[in-house]
């Protein structure tokens, strides 16, 4: 059912009983939880030179998202239509979004402790000082093998035999060229 109808039969009847309108499930297993939490984190979580930041909205907009789309039969506008957000918000205004979880919150929370240990350990194995080392050191490796090569490059691109190559081969030696 799309959300629009939901919301429309809601505008018609407030006493319309969700139970009989909406497919609800109560619970899912442990490990879609799991998987949930890390298509948010995908979704969410960007390496920027090592560290890895979140978008807390795309972080809660996904997670939302996800979660209706799992415990109900609701489905969301296309993208032309507006999308997910212009749902978002329809069931926002209607204070259906609330009423609708309140059917399935038990097992949202521990849905939602599930993403948070996921996103708690990603951080901790990551943003970590060893993290950033490793980082910074690949990014210094990969830079002086670019000058190297380039050159090296150079180098062998001279004709000139008046040219003292000693000094440069021994740089070149050096940077293990």
């Amino acid at each position: 059912m799309l959300v629009k109808e939901l919301v429309e039969m809601y505008n018609k009847n407030k006493l319309l009983d969700f139970n009989k309108t909406l497919e609800i499930k109560k619970y899912i297993p442990v490990i879609r939880k799991y998987e949930i939490a890390q298509l948010v984190f995908a979704a969410s979580a960007t390496n920027n030179k090592g560290l890895i930041e979140i978008d807390s909205l795309k972080k809660y907009l996904n997670f939302t998202a996800l979660m209706l789309s799992e415990y109900t039969n609701l489905e969301f506008s296309s993208e032309e239509n507006g999308g997910f957000i212009t749902d978002y918000d329809i069931l926002c205004e209607t204070g259906l979004l609330d009423t609708i979880i309140g059917f399935f919150e038990e097992d949202y929370n521990r849905s939602l402790s599930v993403l948070n240990n996921l996103f708690a350990d990603e951080i901790s194995n990551h943003n970590t000082i060893e993290g950033v080392l490793a980082e910074l050191s690949n990014s210094i490796a990969r830079s002086i093998d670019s000058v190297a090569e380039s050159m090296k490059e150079k180098i062998e691109s001279f004709d000139d035999g008046n040219i003292d190559m000693s000094g440069i081969e021994d740089v070149l030696k050096m940077l293990g060229k």
